[in-house]
C-alpha cells in the first residue's frame, strides 16, 4: 500500500542545530490541511445528504461514469485545480484522466453483477470493539464521508459489505470494510486485478534496492524523509454512480460511504495515481531533487 512519499535532496555539509539545519519544501497530499493542494473546507462541501443522493440518481441514470457523462463537480478535499496549475501544460492523457477523477469522483470499477444486496453481519472484530467503530462513523458522518443513518436504504440496489477492525497501535483500532466478503460474490471479486476503467495498470510497492540506488546516485549529504498520509484513501471521493457498492450496516441502520475505503481493491491504485502526480510536481523543485515512489 503506497501511502508515503520519500524524497532525497542533496545538501551541503552543515553544522547548525535543530530546525535551522535543513529547510526543505514538499507538497504532500494528506489530511493536515496545510498543503497548497488541499482545501481545509474542501470544494463544494456544502452538499446535503440529499445532494449526494440526487447526484447518485443522475449519474446512475446516465449509464456512464460521472467524469464521462454528467460531470457533476463533487465535494473533494484535494485541490485538483492547484495540482493542475502546478503540473502546467505537461499533462499526458492518463494524468488528465486522474485530474478529472479528482473533480468528478473515482469509479470503483466493479461489475454490476457482484456485491450482496442484503444487509451483512459485521465481523466479530468490529462488534467487539464497538467504541472504535462508533468513533469511525461519527468522524466520517460529520464530514459527509459517510451518509446516514437510514432506516431503509435510499438506494434500491445498494450492496453491503461487513466491517472488521485490526490493531492500529497499542490503544487504537483501524476500521476496515471487508469488500472481499463473501468470497466469489463480493464487491472486490467484481473489480479487475490488472486493469482500471479498461486501462492496464501497474501497481508496485517501493523496493529497498530502488531507494539505495537513488541514494548512491545523489551521494553523501542527503536528507531522507518520509511522510505517511493519514487516512490517505479517505481524501478521495467515489463516483456518485458507484455509491451502490458502498453500503454499510451498523446497529439497525444503513449507511453509505462516499469516499474510497481501506479494504477496497481499487483504492490503492487510485491513491497511487494521485501521489504519482504529486511526485512529478515535487520532482521539479530542484536539479538535485529525487522522488522515491
Amino acid at each position: 500500500r503506497l501511502v508515503s512519499l520519500v524524497s532525497t535532496t542533496r545538501l551541503p555539509p552543515m553544522r547548525t542545530r535543530g530546525a535551522d539545519r535543513v529547510k526543505a519544501k514538499v507538497i504532500i497530499v494528506g489530511s493536515s490541511g496545510k498543503s497548497s493542494l488541499l482545501s481545509a473546507s474542501g470544494q463544494g462541501v456544502c452538499w446535503s445528504t440529499e445532494d449526494f443522493l440526487e447526484a447518485h440518481r443522475e449519474v446512475s441514470g446516465s449509464g456512464k461514469y460521472n467524469f464521462e457523462g454528467c460531470r457533476i463537480p463533487i465535494p473533494t478535499l484535494v485541490r485538483h485545480d492547484r495540482l493542475r496549475e502546478a503540473l502546467g501544460s505537461d499533462i499526458d492523457p492518463r494524468e488528465e484522466r486522474v485530474l478529472s477523477l479528482l473533480e468528478f469522483g473515482m469509479p470503483i470499477d466493479c461489475k454490476s453483477s457482484f456485491g450482496i444486496k442484503k444487509r451483512q453481519k459485521n465481523h466479530h472484530s468490529a462488534v467487539s470493539f464497538k467504541e472504535a467503530v462508533d468513533e469511525y462513523f461519527n468522524k466520517n458522518m460529520e464530514s459527509k464521508a459517510i451518509l446516514g443513518p437510514f432506516n431503509i436504504s435510499p438506494i434500491p440496489d445498494l450492496c453491503f459489505s461487513p466491517m472488521m477492525s485490526v490493531p492500529k497501535d497499542v490503544t487504537k483500532r483501524r476500521v476496515i470494510v471487508d469488500f472481499s466478503f463473501p468470497p466469489g460474490k463480493s464487491v472486490n471479486d467484481g473489480i479487475p486485478t490488472s486493469t482500471y476503467l479498461d486501462h492496464e495498470v501497474e501497481f508496485s510497492l517501493p523496493s529497498v534496492n530502488s531507494m539505495v540506488s537513488r541514494l548512491n546516485c545523489l551521494g553523501s549529504g542527503c536528507l531522507l524523509y518520509k511522510r505517511d498520509l493519514k487516512g490517505a484513501f479517505r481524501q478521495f471521493s467515489v463516483d456518485p454512480g458507484d455509491y451502490k457498492f458502498t453500503g454499510l450496516v451498523w446497529g439497525d441502520n444503513v449507511y453509505i460511504d462516499t469516499r474510497l475505503a481501506m479494504g477496497l481493491r481499487s483504492s490503492a491504485y487510485c491513491c497511487q495515481s494521485v501521489t504519482e502526480l504529486v511526485g512529478k510536481v515535487v520532482g521539479r523543485k530542484g536539479p538535485h531533487s529525487g522522488i522515491f515512489r
